[in-house]
């Protein structure tokens, strides 16, 4: 993916180096933010599989508790997609609903919060191991980054219209 962000922003550099007008530049800066969004949505991809190979690796695994919650925030990460990529294909001519890629962004970190509360509790009643919760809370707060780069570029779809 590194490869294809750099392509893109050479691109758009390109185009930068002409005579552009000002709405043409606030176009090509809010590409640049998108292309970077995506990147880290990639990466955090990335970060999760790595955090599941260290799972695995130290032989700890995820109870049904955390599996239905990891399960959750992935169903909420989906629809956010749903909503970044419907704001991505109306990008010119007019955004489907900022409010509601925000509104996923909050269920995103309020999921998170609570899950994190739990977590808490859960080490503190011995419900798994330590190793265990610290794979299951990694994969949520990488979770939670992707919901806020989904949204960010919703966010900069909005500022190319």
């Amino acid at each position: 993916m590194d490869n294809v962000e750099i392509e893109i922003a050479n691109y758009l550099n390109k185009i930068g180096e002409g005579e552009i007008s000002e709405e043409s530049s606030r176009r090509v800066q809010a590409m640049y933010k998108i292309i970077s969004e995506i990147e880290s949505i990639g990466d955090s991809g990335v970060s999760i599989a790595k955090i599941l190979q260290r799972k695995i690796s130290h032989k700890a695994s995820f109870d049904h508790y955390m599996l239905e919650n990891i399960d959750t925030m992935m169903s909420l990460l989906e629809d956010s997609i749903d909503e970044m990529i419907k704001n991505l294909d109306l990008g010119y001519t007019k955004i489907a609903n900022i409010n509601e890629a925000e509104e996923y962004e909050n269920k995103t970190n309020a999921l998170r919060t609570k899950l994190k509360e739990e977590h808490m509790a859960n080490l503190e009643n011995n419900k798994y191991s330590y190793q265990s919760g610290v794979h299951y809370m990694d994969v949520i707060e990488e979770c939670e980054k992707i919901g806020d780069y989904v949204v960010n570029v919703s966010e900069a779809v909005l500022e190319i219209q």
